[in-house]
Order: C-alpha cells, then sequence, then structure tokens
C-alpha cells in the first residue's frame, strides 16, 4: 500500500500538464533540494512498479471515459461535413449566442463577436477519405513552395490557415527530410557566404594597412 505521500504524487502525475518535478514537490518537501535532485527521486519514483501501476489505476477510467468508436466518429464527422454556417447568425446577421446553438456540450466563455469555421472543401475531403470512397481529393493540386526556407514556411502556414493542410499534413510536412535539408543547405549557404564576407573584410583591412605603412 502507498504511502499518503506517494499516492499524492501519483494523483499529482495524472494532472493536465504536469511533470515529474511538479508531482514531486507537491507530494513531498523539497524545499531544500536542487532542480536536479528532484528531477532524479521523481525517475527514481516512475521506475518503481508499484507507482506506475498506480498511475495506470489512476488513468484507465479517465482513458475509458474518452475513448471513441468509429460510429462516433463518423457521426462526429457527419455532423461537421453538414454544419451549416447560416445557423450561426440571426435575422439581422448578428452571432447567435454559442449557448443557443443546439450543442449541448458548449459553454460560454464571453461575449462571442466571430466564428471560424472549415471550408466547405476541406470538410468534403475529409468525410470522403473517412468513408474510403477517395484516398487523396481529385481536385487538389500538389502544394508547390518556395525553395528559402523563411519564405516556404510563411507558405506552408497560409496553406495549413487556408484548410489546404491538416494537422497531421502540416507535421508531416513540417518533419519531412526534404523540408529539413532545405534548411540544412539554406543555413550552410548562409554560413559559407558570411565566411566569406569576413575574409573579405579581412582581405580590406590588411590592403589598408599595407597602403598606409607605404604612405608613411
Amino acid at each position: 500500500m502507498l504511502t499518503p505521500k506517494r499516492e499524492k504524487f501519483c494523483q499529482e502525475m495524472i494532472k493536465p500538464k504536469t511533470t515529474q518535478i511538479r508531482a514531486y514537490r507537491a507530494a513531498f518537501n523539497a524545499t531544500n533540494m536542487s532542480r536536479a535532485a528532484i528531477d532524479t527521486e521523481a525517475s527514481k519514483l516512475m521506475k518503481e512498479p508499484e507507482i506506475t501501476l498506480r498511475i495506470e489505476a489512476l488513468l484507465k477510467p479517465v482513458v475509458e471515459k474518452v475513448q471513441l468508436t468509429r460510429e462516433q466518429w463518423l457521426e462526429d464527422g457527419l455532423r461537421l461535413y453538414r454544419a451549416d454556417p447560416r445557423k450561426l447568425f440571426d435575422q439581422f446577421g448578428n452571432t447567435v449566442p454559442i449557448t443557443e446553438l443546439g450543442e449541448p456540450e458548449a459553454v460560454p466563455m464571453g461575449y462571442t463577436q466571430d466564428y471560424k469555421t472549415t471550408s466547405y472543401k476541406t470538410r468534403h475531403e475529409y468525410m470522403v477519405k473517412v468513408l474510403g470512397y477517395v484516398k487523396d481529393s481529385t481536385w487538389r493540386k500538389p502544394l508547390e513552395f518556395a525553395d528559402d526556407p523563411a519564405t516556404a514556411r510563411k507558405e506552408i502556414e497560409q496553406a495549413f490557415t487556408r484548410g489546404d493542410l491538416s494537422t497531421d499534413d502540416l507535421t508531416v510536412l513540417l518533419r519531412s527530410r526534404d523540408f529539413q535539408m532545405k534548411i540544412a543547405e539554406h543555413d550552410a549557404l548562409i554560413a559559407r557566404l558570411t565566411a566569406l564576407e569576413t575574409k573579405l573584410a579581412q582581405l580590406l583591412t590588411q590592403q589598408n594597412e599595407r597602403q598606409s605603412g607605404r604612405s608613411g
């Protein structure tokens, strides 16, 4: 059976955005301990079977609660696909309060001034992929980006904002070998240019010094 402090550590470990260090500090007296020492002790606790089993037991009902069946996934996807943006506004063009949109889980978070909706094309492409009708959109053209990584990153962000890239597509693209190589080549080129500029400045300085010596 866990001691109260070890139980507290486990309870803290399942909280959102927690860390081992935060959990340890909340459960134990770590006033005179360095961050490194706390991290070491917390890591030792996380390797103990008694601790890991307790954390798994605490997480089990949470994980079970958020499980999503394929039927629920399709149902939610169809709700997104069939969403009518006209329902977001009243007859005078004013935005309708979020609590009146027919969503039982809607929670008011202050005054709603505008909404951000997903484009119909994005919704349509998402559903045909989910239902397995096509592997990719038949009308989507391959996205092309500039060779300059800084410009390419801006173009990628703009494509994501337009809905031309999903979150997964964005992650894959930014982590892709081609894009990373493009960044590496760009950085290497900048480094070479910087080195050449430095060398040129040194040569000009030496030349000026020789000319000054001859004049003297």
